[in-house]
């Protein structure tokens, strides 16, 4: 696999979901809007309850937590959200995950993929500087740049 380039990750974000993963091949599959591995390029709408979807900018990157799990690292791709029901929307771009795996529980927890636990409940959108756990473990070992290269060499690596 390919080195990533995460310079642009900037954000977390909890995902909950009733069937316990979303955003799973099968889950994108029964989704509008989406492209599922079209030349190797999966794109869905990435569904959020209040509007700091608007603070996102477009090409900005964001980790997907599910269950504990780093499961998605997409970028955005649109300038703004849309409204679709009760849900604000951004079309994200999926850089990273493991469509094929089976058995999503085996993905080593958030703490070993991040270096650090989020400890976060709420599915809004995060921007990772502002986490308290990230600052106590990064600010002294590189800040979001050294995250950002740790977190690229951690997933070219698994």
């Amino acid at each position: 696999m390919k080195k990533i380039n995460l310079s642009k990750l900037r954000w977390i974000k909890v995902i909950r979901d009733l069937d316990k993963w979303a955003y799973t091949p099968a889950h994108l599959s029964k989704m509008s809007h989406y492209v599922l591995d079209q030349n190797g390029v999966t794109i869905f709408p990435l569904g959020f309850r209040r509007e700091p979807a608007k603070n996102i900018e477009a090409e900005d990157e964001m980790a997907l937590i599910q269950n504990g799990k780093l499961t998605h690292i997409v970028q955005i791709l649109d300038n703004d959200y849309y409204s679709g029901g009760d849900w604000f929307h951004r079309l994200v771009k999926v850089i990273w995950w493991k469509p094929d795996l089976k058995n999503w529980e085996e993905i080593l927890p958030q703490s070993d993929f991040l270096g650090f636990d989020p400890a976060l409940q709420d599915g809004d959108p995060h921007e990772i500087i502002n986490l308290k756990r990230f600052r106590e473990k990064w600010d002294s070992s590189g800040g979001l740049e050294g995250f950002q290269n740790y977190i690229a060499e951690k997933l070219y690596n698994s």
